[in-house]
């Protein structure tokens, strides 16, 4: 009698050791689920190259701007300190194209970073799209939403975040263009 419970035991453990051992099935209790599109683009390889892009840009770009005031401010001293008015005309006309370069070159900056922006979300979208579709497959999620922006409340197992950074990370990753 001793030993059944014994067994028992030895068999629920070896069960529970092999289930381990298994890779991670996705198991959504429904045909919704849903991912968070903030954990992936932190967590997933693709989405840190991204962000690194987008910070590079911005970088790079707030230091043109940064140096074009230091221009105008420049200019608009020299035009408070100028003795005579042909000087102060001079500077005046230089100060008004530096504004005008400047404000050039900060529109020209933004619209950069946003067509970078849109560019990132497009690529590690379609990464990210493909994740899913691998994901889900198999299983009964008919549809999958953005945590951030559609999911108010849901269950943690409705959550294939993990699932799709691991399949994401697992995947190798394009060459990037600048």
């Amino acid at each position: 009698m001793k030993t059944l419970p014994v067994w028992l035991a030895v068999t629920v453990l070896g069960a529970i050791a092999v289930g381990l051992a298994q890779p991670r099935a996705v198991t959504a209790p429904g045909p919704v689920a849903y991912v968070s599109s903030q954990r992936i683009s932190n967590e997933t390889a693709d989405g840190k190259a991204g962000v690194a892009r987008l910070q590079t840009l911005q970088r790079e770009r707030a230091a043109d701007v940064r140096t074009r005031q230091q221009a105008l401010e420049t200019t608009r001293q020299q035009m408070t300190l100028a003795k005579d008015d042909a000087a102060r005309v001079r500077l005046r006309a230089q100060e008004q194209q530096q504004r005008t370069e400047l404000e050039r070159t900060a529109a020209q900056s933004q619209a950069d970073f946003l067509s970078l922006q849109r560019q990132v979300s497009a690529e590690v979208a379609t990464k990210v799209k493909a994740a899913v579709q691998e994901v889900v497959k198999g299983t009964e999620v008919h549809l999958v939403l953005n945590g951030e922006s559609s999911v108010v409340w849901a269950a943690p197992g409705l959550d294939l975040t993990s699932a799709v950074i691991e399949r994401m990370n697992a995947q190798p990753s394009a060459p990037r263009t600048p």
